[in-house]
């Protein structure tokens, strides 16, 4: 089943459970940043929202999603990330 999209990521300072639903999100919105996608084609081809019929929904959602991509690619978090995966067990990534 495919997580819903919410239009304002919820914060926290830690990982949330809806960070860890949406990494691919994420990874698609920070992909498509490198990549000089528009608003409008990151908002209707990742995140489901008719930046033509709401614009303003679709340009609020998508600087949600980078702002939170943006934050879980924080050279300081990755380093707690990788420390957790450690303790698990899970190795290096």
């Amino acid at each position: 089943m495919k997580p819903s999209i919410m239009d304002e990521v919820p914060w926290s300072d830690s990982i949330t459970s809806y960070d860890r639903q949406h990494r691919t999100i994420y990874l698609r919105i920070l992909d498509a940043c490198a990549d000089n996608a528009s608003v409008e084609e990151m908002a209707d081809l990742i995140l489901g929202n008719d930046p033509i019929l709401e614009p303003v929904r679709a340009r609020k959602a998508v600087r949600s999603h980078i702002d939170r991509a943006n934050w879980m690619g924080d050279d300081r978090l990755q380093a707690t990330v990788r420390q957790l995966n450690y303790r698990a067990g899970c190795g290096a990534f």
